[in-house]
């Protein structure tokens, strides 16, 4: 719990938004949320609320929206 998630976050145009979410390995959703953008405006902060004990092949998708709401997705398994 209180585990930060950054996230660097660039697009021709401005970022929007970006939320995170995470799935354990039986894909069961973990928390799911918005990052909050830094002062730097590149990158963007996700902190965990709940507690997650085992990490082995859980995922972490970030999704990306820019101003005219084109949405870019990324997944990474632990």
């Amino acid at each position: 719990m209180g585990s930060k998630i950054e996230v660097k976050a660039t697009d021709d145009f401005k970022v929007k938004s970006v939320k995170v979410r995470i799935d354990d390995a039986a894909g069961t959703l973990v928390e799911e949320g918005l990052a909050v953008p830094d002062a730097d405006g590149l990158h963007w902060s996700f902190t965990a609320t709940r507690a997650n004990a085992v990490l082995t092949g859980d995922k972490v998708t970030v999704s990306v929206t820019d101003m005219p709401d084109n949405l870019t997705v990324k997944t990474k398994t632990l």
